[in-house]
């Protein structure tokens, strides 16, 4: 089922690095975040989904937003915890087995090649 539509696949990049501008990509990265400074991922995700709501109200970003409320919302927090509202970084952190991070992916990869390789 999956050779023809792997066979007329084609991957637009422009459209996927536009798409990947959004820093709303990374809004759960916010919640980890608080969580990493004592915030009960319950309350840091409800927190996370109001400033998400005040940055679309405002037609703010939402790294602007976030900057505003981090401090209230998790007090010690650093400014440097909006590095986290960038797509690849997002991505590469993602180190579980099976994650989205580069080396996983790169894993999975060559694992999927050898397999196709003896099948051929």
């Amino acid at each position: 089922v999956l050779v023809p539509f792997v066979q007329h696949l084609r991957v637009r990049r422009d459209r996927i690095a536009r798409l990947l501008e959004s820093d709303e990509l990374c809004a759960t990265d916010i919640a980890e975040e608080l969580v990493r400074h004592g915030v009960a991922f319950r309350e840091a995700h409800a927190a996370v989904g109001r400033v998400v709501r005040k940055a679309a109200a405002r037609c703010m970003t939402l790294r602007e937003a976030a900057a505003a409320a981090l401090p209230s919302l998790a007090p010690g927090i650093k400014a440097g915890a909006l590095r986290r509202l960038d797509p690849k970084h997002s991505v590469a952190r993602k180190v579980s087995e099976g994650g989205t991070g580069p080396r996983q992916v790169g894993q999975a990869l060559a694992r999927w090649r050898r397999r196709l390789r003896n099948k051929a």
